[in-house]
């Protein structure tokens, strides 16, 4: 089997944790996914048109997710079946990946996003060989930079006028973790002047 056809099946798997599977998107996801994105609490950290829609919007139309740099999946919930948000790796330059996740309002609080952001670490780190995977969250999103840090990666660097989410740009943090971090569930205290 060629690199490329091991490639190819790896972005199809879909990723089981302990009480998630992140899967491409299929049919159906659409219409779950908008009311996700629409609510006020989530739309204030996403981005203006999260790509996580047009994935959906491909999956509802038949079309399956090419091989690319890019790997989108629905995030469910074993229990329910119900899809509770999405998330991403893209892959970069010199090794590297950034993720993202985004989950519905209702599933805050129990996990998941830190269960998420596991899953797309190890899936970076041990079918792409990824050496570094970093995140960027706004510096409004405490809930988000938790994740990251419950998730074993480490502040990076600030980024002034660089987040995405809807309105005017915002100042931002990068996150990273290097391969064979472990899980540590801690992040060095960091400054940071707005």
């Amino acid at each position: 089997m060629s690199t490329r056809t091991a490639q190819a099946r790896i972005a199809i798997a879909p990723l089981r944790t302990t009480r998630l599977l992140l899967r491409p998107f299929q049919p159906g996801d659409l219409e779950q996914l908008q009311r996700i994105v629409e609510h006020p609490s989530v739309r204030a950290f996403s981005p203006v048109e999260p790509r996580a829609l047009a994935a959906a919007a491909r999956a509802q139309g038949g079309r399956k997710q090419r091989q690319t740099a890019h790997y989108e999946f629905a995030v469910v919930v074993h229990r329910t079946g119900q899809v509770a948000g999405s998330c991403e790796l893209v892959l970069g330059p010199g090794k590297s990946g950034e993720i993202g996740y985004l989950l519905g309002r209702r599933h805050w609080g129990y996990g998941y996003g830190t269960e998420t952001a596991r899953a797309l670490a190890a899936f970076g780190f041990e079918a792409l060989g990824l050496r570094q995977i970093h995140a960027t969250v706004s510096l409004d999103n405490s809930r988000s930079r938790r994740v990251l840090q419950k998730a074993g990666f480490s502040w990076d660097a600030l980024l002034r006028r660089a987040g995405r989410s809807a309105g005017p740009a915002l100042d931002a943090e990068r996150y990273i973790r290097v391969r064979d971090t472990p899980d540590r569930g801690a992040c060095p205290k960091r400054t940071t002047r707005r």
